[in-house]
Protein backbone atom coordinates (compact mmCIF):
# COMPACT_ATOMS: atom_id res chain seq x y z
CA UNK A 1 0.00 0.00 0.00
CA UNK A 2 1.45 3.36 -1.03
CA UNK A 3 1.43 6.44 1.19
CA UNK A 4 -1.54 8.07 -0.60
CA UNK A 5 -3.72 4.97 -0.21
CA UNK A 6 -2.77 4.61 3.43
CA UNK A 7 -3.73 8.21 4.25
CA UNK A 8 -6.98 7.83 2.34
CA UNK A 9 -7.81 4.69 4.28
CA UNK A 10 -7.04 6.33 7.62
CA UNK A 11 -9.45 9.16 6.75
CA UNK A 12 -12.28 6.65 6.54
CA UNK A 13 -11.70 5.31 10.05
CA UNK A 14 -14.00 6.49 12.86
CA UNK A 15 -10.99 7.84 14.76
CA UNK A 16 -10.21 10.49 12.11
CA UNK A 17 -12.82 13.10 13.23
CA UNK A 18 -11.60 12.68 16.81
CA UNK A 19 -8.00 13.37 15.81
CA UNK A 20 -9.00 16.37 13.71
CA UNK A 21 -10.53 18.05 16.78
CA UNK A 22 -7.24 17.85 18.68
CA UNK A 23 -4.59 20.50 17.98
CA UNK A 24 -1.60 19.15 16.04
CA UNK A 25 0.81 19.90 18.88
CA UNK A 26 -1.34 17.93 21.30
CA UNK A 27 -1.80 14.77 19.23
CA UNK A 28 -0.26 11.83 20.96
CA UNK A 29 0.16 13.79 24.20
CA UNK A 30 -2.06 12.85 27.18
CA UNK A 31 -4.53 15.62 28.03
CA UNK A 32 -5.27 15.71 31.78
CA UNK A 33 -8.90 15.29 32.70
CA UNK A 34 -10.13 14.61 29.15
CA UNK A 35 -12.37 11.59 28.66
CA UNK A 36 -12.77 9.80 25.36
CA UNK A 37 -16.34 8.71 24.45
CA UNK A 38 -16.94 4.97 24.43
CA UNK A 39 -17.41 4.74 20.66
CA UNK A 40 -14.11 6.49 20.05
CA UNK A 41 -12.39 4.21 22.55
CA UNK A 42 -13.54 1.27 20.47
CA UNK A 43 -12.27 2.98 17.31
CA UNK A 44 -8.88 3.48 18.95
CA UNK A 45 -8.87 -0.17 19.98
CA UNK A 46 -9.59 -1.31 16.43
CA UNK A 47 -6.89 0.95 15.05
CA UNK A 48 -4.36 -0.52 17.50
CA UNK A 49 -5.39 -4.06 16.64
CA UNK A 50 -7.06 -4.94 19.95
CA UNK A 51 -10.38 -5.89 18.34
CA UNK A 52 -13.78 -4.27 18.54
CA UNK A 53 -14.11 -4.03 22.32
CA UNK A 54 -10.71 -4.78 23.81
CA UNK A 55 -10.61 -1.30 25.31
CA UNK A 56 -13.69 -2.14 27.34
CA UNK A 57 -11.61 -2.52 30.51
CA UNK A 58 -11.69 1.13 31.52
CA UNK A 59 -9.76 2.62 34.40
CA UNK A 60 -12.15 3.72 37.11
CA UNK A 61 -12.16 7.36 38.14
CA UNK A 62 -12.48 8.87 41.58
CA UNK A 63 -15.88 7.20 42.09
CA UNK A 64 -14.34 3.75 41.64
CA UNK A 65 -16.99 2.29 39.33
CA UNK A 66 -16.43 -1.37 38.42
CA UNK A 67 -15.38 -1.82 34.82
CA UNK A 68 -16.78 -4.43 32.39
CA UNK A 69 -14.08 -6.73 31.13
CA UNK A 70 -14.17 -9.10 28.18
CA UNK A 71 -12.79 -12.52 28.93
CA UNK A 72 -10.12 -13.18 26.36
CA UNK A 73 -8.91 -16.75 26.22
CA UNK A 74 -5.43 -15.92 24.95
CA UNK A 75 -3.12 -16.64 27.88
CA UNK A 76 0.56 -17.23 28.39
CA UNK A 77 1.31 -19.82 31.08
CA UNK A 78 4.75 -18.30 31.50
CA UNK A 79 3.59 -14.76 32.22
CA UNK A 80 4.19 -15.06 35.95
CA UNK A 81 7.55 -16.43 36.98
CA UNK A 82 8.58 -18.79 34.20
CA UNK A 83 9.41 -16.77 31.07
CA UNK A 84 10.87 -18.68 28.17
CA UNK A 85 9.37 -22.14 28.63
CA UNK A 86 8.06 -21.77 25.09
CA UNK A 87 4.35 -22.37 25.67
CA UNK A 88 2.02 -20.80 23.12
CA UNK A 89 -1.33 -19.19 24.03
CA UNK A 90 -4.18 -21.71 23.63
CA UNK A 91 -7.03 -21.42 21.16
CA UNK A 92 -9.67 -18.83 22.04
CA UNK A 93 -12.52 -20.06 24.23
CA UNK A 94 -16.06 -18.68 24.38
CA UNK A 95 -16.00 -14.97 25.20
CA UNK A 96 -18.08 -13.80 28.15
CA UNK A 97 -18.42 -10.62 30.16
CA UNK A 98 -17.64 -10.26 33.85
CA UNK A 99 -16.85 -7.57 36.39
CA UNK A 100 -13.52 -7.21 38.13
CA UNK A 101 -12.29 -4.54 40.59
CA UNK A 102 -10.67 -1.69 38.68
CA UNK A 103 -7.35 -0.06 39.40
CA UNK A 104 -8.14 3.46 40.51
CA UNK A 105 -6.42 6.50 39.02
CA UNK A 106 -6.99 9.65 41.13
CA UNK A 107 -8.38 12.75 39.46
CA UNK A 108 -7.43 16.27 40.52
CA UNK A 109 -10.14 18.88 41.11
CA UNK A 110 -8.03 21.90 40.16
CA UNK A 111 -6.04 22.99 37.14
CA UNK A 112 -2.98 23.62 39.33
CA UNK A 113 -2.93 19.97 40.40
CA UNK A 114 -2.58 18.91 36.76
CA UNK A 115 0.86 20.51 36.66
CA UNK A 116 2.16 18.90 39.84
CA UNK A 117 3.47 15.35 40.20
CA UNK A 118 1.24 13.58 42.67
CA UNK A 119 3.36 10.48 43.20
CA UNK A 120 6.23 8.72 41.44
CA UNK A 121 6.26 4.90 41.65
CA UNK A 122 9.15 2.67 40.65
CA UNK A 123 8.44 -1.04 40.22
CA UNK A 124 11.31 -3.52 40.36
CA UNK A 125 11.10 -7.18 39.46
CA UNK A 126 13.45 -9.45 41.37
CA UNK A 127 16.56 -10.93 39.78
CA UNK A 128 17.08 -14.41 38.38
CA UNK A 129 16.51 -17.36 40.72
CA UNK A 130 17.40 -21.04 40.42
CA UNK A 131 13.77 -21.78 39.48
CA UNK A 132 13.82 -19.09 36.79
CA UNK A 133 16.98 -20.55 35.29
CA UNK A 134 15.40 -24.02 35.23
CA UNK A 135 12.18 -22.57 33.76
CA UNK A 136 10.01 -23.83 36.60
CA UNK A 137 6.78 -22.33 37.88
CA UNK A 138 7.54 -20.09 40.84
CA UNK A 139 4.83 -18.15 42.56
CA UNK A 140 4.22 -18.49 46.27
CA UNK A 141 7.16 -20.88 46.35
CA UNK A 142 10.70 -19.58 46.48
CA UNK A 143 14.24 -20.31 45.43
CA UNK A 144 17.50 -18.42 45.99
CA UNK A 145 18.93 -15.88 43.60
CA UNK A 146 21.62 -17.11 41.27
CA UNK A 147 24.97 -15.33 41.07
CA UNK A 148 23.59 -13.58 37.98
CA UNK A 149 20.49 -12.53 39.95
CA UNK A 150 22.69 -11.00 42.65
CA UNK A 151 24.55 -9.04 40.00
CA UNK A 152 21.20 -7.81 38.70
CA UNK A 153 20.38 -6.57 42.20
CA UNK A 154 23.67 -4.70 42.38
CA UNK A 155 23.03 -3.15 38.96
CA UNK A 156 19.59 -1.94 40.03
CA UNK A 157 21.03 -0.50 43.24
CA UNK A 158 23.54 1.46 41.14
CA UNK A 159 20.86 2.58 38.69
CA UNK A 160 18.63 3.92 41.49
CA UNK A 161 21.36 5.25 43.81
CA UNK A 162 20.46 8.91 43.11
CA UNK A 163 16.69 8.38 43.46
CA UNK A 164 15.42 9.16 46.97
CA UNK A 165 12.49 7.00 48.11
CA UNK A 166 10.10 7.97 50.86
CA UNK A 167 8.56 4.50 51.00
CA UNK A 168 9.71 1.01 50.02
CA UNK A 169 7.10 -1.77 49.70
CA UNK A 170 8.22 -5.37 49.21
CA UNK A 171 6.58 -8.69 48.46
CA UNK A 172 7.31 -11.15 51.30
CA UNK A 173 9.12 -13.61 48.98
CA UNK A 174 12.81 -14.13 49.79
CA UNK A 175 13.85 -13.23 46.23
CA UNK A 176 12.20 -9.79 46.47
CA UNK A 177 13.47 -9.25 50.01
CA UNK A 178 17.04 -9.82 48.79
CA UNK A 179 16.58 -7.34 45.94
CA UNK A 180 15.08 -4.72 48.25
CA UNK A 181 17.97 -5.12 50.70
CA UNK A 182 20.47 -4.51 47.91
CA UNK A 183 18.67 -1.38 46.70
CA UNK A 184 18.07 0.04 50.20
CA UNK A 185 21.60 -0.51 51.47
CA UNK A 186 22.85 2.77 52.90
CA UNK A 187 19.40 4.39 52.90
CA UNK A 188 17.45 5.53 55.93
CA UNK A 189 14.15 4.14 54.66
CA UNK A 190 13.16 0.64 55.81
CA UNK A 191 11.22 -1.75 53.54
CA UNK A 192 7.72 -2.78 54.59
CA UNK A 193 6.16 -6.10 53.54
CA UNK A 194 2.84 -6.31 51.70
CA UNK A 195 1.67 -9.79 50.73
CA UNK A 196 -0.75 -8.35 48.17
CA UNK A 197 2.23 -7.73 45.87
CA UNK A 198 3.25 -11.40 45.81
CA UNK A 199 3.30 -13.48 42.63
CA UNK A 200 0.49 -15.78 41.47
CA UNK A 201 0.13 -18.91 43.56
CA UNK A 202 0.50 -21.82 41.11
CA UNK A 203 -0.73 -24.42 43.59
CA UNK A 204 0.52 -27.93 42.86
CA UNK A 205 2.29 -26.66 39.72
CA UNK A 206 4.91 -24.92 41.86
CA UNK A 207 8.40 -26.14 41.00
CA UNK A 208 7.31 -27.93 37.80
CA UNK A 209 8.18 -27.10 34.21
CA UNK A 210 5.47 -26.49 31.60
CA UNK A 211 6.21 -29.86 30.01
CA UNK A 212 5.81 -31.60 33.38
CA UNK A 213 2.52 -29.82 34.04
CA UNK A 214 0.99 -30.78 30.70
CA UNK A 215 2.17 -34.37 31.11
CA UNK A 216 0.86 -34.82 34.67
CA UNK A 217 -2.24 -32.60 34.67
CA UNK A 218 -3.38 -32.45 31.06
CA UNK A 219 -7.08 -31.76 31.76
CA UNK A 220 -6.33 -29.29 34.52
CA UNK A 221 -3.90 -27.40 32.26
CA UNK A 222 -6.46 -27.31 29.44
CA UNK A 223 -9.08 -25.90 31.81
CA UNK A 224 -6.76 -23.25 33.20
CA UNK A 225 -5.44 -22.08 29.85
CA UNK A 226 -8.92 -22.26 28.31
CA UNK A 227 -10.31 -19.80 30.87
CA UNK A 228 -7.67 -17.11 31.18
CA UNK A 229 -9.49 -15.16 33.89
CA UNK A 230 -10.90 -17.81 36.23
CA UNK A 231 -8.79 -20.87 35.41
CA UNK A 232 -6.37 -22.06 38.08
CA UNK A 233 -4.07 -24.86 39.11
CA UNK A 234 -5.34 -27.05 41.93
CA UNK A 235 -4.61 -25.23 45.18
CA UNK A 236 -3.58 -22.05 43.34
CA UNK A 237 -5.02 -18.67 42.37
CA UNK A 238 -6.94 -17.52 39.34
CA UNK A 239 -5.94 -14.38 37.45
CA UNK A 240 -9.15 -12.71 38.67
CA UNK A 241 -8.09 -13.29 42.28
CA UNK A 242 -4.59 -11.99 41.65
CA UNK A 243 -5.99 -8.93 39.90
CA UNK A 244 -8.32 -8.20 42.83
CA UNK A 245 -5.56 -8.22 45.45
CA UNK A 246 -3.12 -6.26 43.26
CA UNK A 247 -5.83 -3.65 42.64
CA UNK A 248 -6.39 -3.45 46.41
CA UNK A 249 -2.64 -3.03 46.98
CA UNK A 250 -2.42 -0.31 44.32
CA UNK A 251 -5.38 1.63 45.67
CA UNK A 252 -4.03 1.36 49.22
CA UNK A 253 -0.67 2.66 48.03
CA UNK A 254 -2.29 5.72 46.44
CA UNK A 255 -4.37 6.34 49.56
CA UNK A 256 -1.55 5.93 52.09
CA UNK A 257 1.17 7.70 50.09
CA UNK A 258 -0.38 10.68 48.26
CA UNK A 259 3.00 12.19 47.37
CA UNK A 260 6.72 11.54 47.07
CA UNK A 261 8.58 8.57 45.62
CA UNK A 262 7.64 4.96 46.26
CA UNK A 263 9.64 1.85 45.42
CA UNK A 264 7.75 -1.44 45.00
CA UNK A 265 9.86 -4.59 44.73
CA UNK A 266 7.59 -7.29 43.36
CA UNK A 267 7.08 -9.80 40.54
CA UNK A 268 6.12 -9.82 36.87
CA UNK A 269 2.35 -10.38 37.09
CA UNK A 270 1.54 -7.52 39.52
CA UNK A 271 3.50 -5.06 37.35
CA UNK A 272 1.78 -6.32 34.20
CA UNK A 273 -1.67 -5.96 35.79
CA UNK A 274 -0.95 -2.37 36.86
CA UNK A 275 0.11 -1.53 33.31
CA UNK A 276 -3.07 -3.14 31.97
CA UNK A 277 -5.17 -1.00 34.29
CA UNK A 278 -3.39 2.18 33.26
CA UNK A 279 -3.55 1.24 29.58
CA UNK A 280 -7.26 0.33 29.65
CA UNK A 281 -6.52 -3.31 28.81
CA UNK A 282 -8.28 -6.30 30.41
CA UNK A 283 -6.14 -8.31 32.84
CA UNK A 284 -6.27 -11.31 30.51
CA UNK A 285 -3.91 -9.42 28.20
CA UNK A 286 -1.26 -8.90 30.89
CA UNK A 287 1.14 -11.16 28.98
CA UNK A 288 1.48 -8.45 26.30
CA UNK A 289 3.74 -6.53 28.70
CA UNK A 290 7.24 -7.97 28.86
CA UNK A 291 8.71 -7.56 32.35
CA UNK A 292 12.17 -9.11 32.52
CA UNK A 293 14.04 -10.32 35.58
CA UNK A 294 15.97 -7.49 37.23
CA UNK A 295 14.00 -4.79 35.39
CA UNK A 296 12.38 -1.56 36.51
CA UNK A 297 9.18 0.19 35.42
CA UNK A 298 8.39 3.79 36.38
CA UNK A 299 5.00 5.50 36.55
CA UNK A 300 4.23 9.09 37.51
CA UNK A 301 0.71 9.94 38.69
CA UNK A 302 -0.32 13.53 38.02
CA UNK A 303 -3.59 15.19 38.88
CA UNK A 304 -5.01 14.39 35.46
CA UNK A 305 -3.85 10.77 35.35
CA UNK A 306 -0.80 8.53 34.97
CA UNK A 307 2.24 8.91 32.73
CA UNK A 308 4.34 5.81 32.10
CA UNK A 309 7.98 6.89 32.05
CA UNK A 310 9.76 3.56 31.65
CA UNK A 311 8.71 -0.03 31.03
CA UNK A 312 11.05 -3.00 31.45
CA UNK A 313 14.32 -1.12 31.71
CA UNK A 314 17.09 -3.59 32.44
CA UNK A 315 20.25 -1.85 33.72
CA UNK A 316 23.53 -3.13 32.36
CA UNK A 317 25.50 -5.21 34.82
CA UNK A 318 28.48 -2.90 34.40
CA UNK A 319 26.46 0.32 34.70
CA UNK A 320 28.17 3.06 36.70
Amino acid sequence: MDCHSYIKRCQTLPIAPFLQRIPMKARGVPQPGRRVPTGQQHAIGRLLGFGGNATGARVAGARGRPCPLRRVAAANPQAAEDPGAGAKPPAAAARRRTKTPCILIPEAPTRKAHRLARISITFVRHGQTEANRARRYQGRGDSPLTAYGERQGAALATRLRRTPFNTVIVSPAARTQTMAAAICAGRAVLPSDDARWRETDHGRWEGLTYAEVTARYREEAAQRFGDALDGRALGGESLAEVHARVAAAWNALLHDHPGGRVLVVTHATPIQLILCGIGNLPPTLHWRWRIDLGSLTMIDLYGGGPIVRTVNEVPGLGEK
